[in-house]
């Protein structure tokens, strides 16, 4: 009856244990996971300005030409 009180006392440090370091590992991941959210945030405003800016030289270009045409 001893021993068996003894492995649930290991078993429950170990089990704990186990559980500590689960729970800092998902902490480190959901802060990797912000990062990277906000990286893809940034590279979605990126393209967003860079079609702003193709769209702009785009439509000089063209009433650039509509105007010389004339």
């Amino acid at each position: 009856m001893n021993k068996k009180k003894k492995l649930d006392e290991v078993s429950l440090h170990t089990i704990n244990q186990k559980i500590c370091d689960m729970h800092k590992i998902i902490e480190a991941n959901t802060k990797e996971i912000q990062l990277i959210k906000e990286e893809i945030a940034y590279g979605k405003g990126g393209v967003k300005v860079l079609l702003w800016i193709i769209g702009f030289i785009t439509t000089f270009i063209a009433a650039w030409n509509f105007i010389i045409k004339k």
